[in-house]
């Protein structure tokens, strides 16, 4: 095994970059003094032919007037800004120039309210979002089985399935229920101290009235018994 896979190099996917002392010394980014930023961060290659370039004028004194006309003298790796939106918003192309009209893109750099980052490639995305999912699915069927139901030899593994239209129903049912029962519970609880008194007469006057009737009762029975034994001795003699 190669000792630069145990010890990779950092590729800065995972950082940005970011000069206060710059901003408050240059003041806000613009399309002329982006690219002296972006020269600035650790994404910038020292070996591309914008820094050939840069040498080759720095020792003349005089300016480059067009740079991306300059760049198509060159084959090699390259830097460009393809779009602005000042301040804020910076989209710079590092690629590879093969002829005057034709260059390959190696990677993109953004820079947002004054901070660099290297926007990911479609590998990378797309290895992230699957490794997302098959985390989602394996989390899930693990969830799953951990809650599979007993095996049986006539069904097997059956899973118990609720229609939860049906559950839902018996829900509502069961609110409307309680609500119709909570109703006469709280009119009965108004007013059972003004119904009190009226309840202990009526118990009374159930009382006195159940008393007269049963002596009632008791007398019929004692006449209906004299009548049968004087109807018997009749009878008899």
């Amino acid at each position: 095994m190669d000792v630069n896979d145990l010890h990779p190099s950092d590729d800065y996917s995972h950082r940005f970059f970011i000069w206060h002392e710059w901003i408050q010394a240059n003041g806000p980014l613009t399309v002329e003094t982006v690219f002296e930023y972006f020269a600035s961060s650790m994404f910038y290659d020292k070996q591309s032919n914008n820094q050939v370039l840069r040498m080759q004028t720095m020792h003349t004194g005089m300016p480059i007037l067009n740079e991306a006309e300059e760049l198509k003298r060159f084959t090699g790796i390259e830097f460009a800004v393809v779009h602005c939106e000042p301040p804020s918003l910076f989209i710079i192309h590092k690629r590879d120039r093969i002829s005057p009209d034709e260059v390959r893109p190696l990677a993109v750099y953004f820079i947002i309210n004054n901070r660099i980052y290297e926007a990911p490639d479609l590998y990378t995305v797309l290895s992230n979002r699957l490794h997302a999912t098959l985390h989602s699915l394996q989390t899930s069927l693990d969830i799953l089985r951990d809650h599979r139901p007993d095996y049986t030899p006539r069904t097997g593994f059956v899973w118990p399935i609720f229609d939860t239209a049906a559950v839902e129903d018996e829900t509502k049912k069961h609110h409307t229920d309680f609500d119709v029962i909570q109703e006469p519970n709280q009119s009965q609880s108004m007013t059972s101290t003004s119904q009190g008194s009226t309840a202990a007469q009526k118990l009374t006057t159930t009382g006195v009235k159940r008393i007269e009737n049963n002596q009632l009762l008791l007398n019929a029975m004692r006449t209906t018994g004299r009548h049968s034994n004087a109807a018997f001795a009749q009878t008899s003699s």
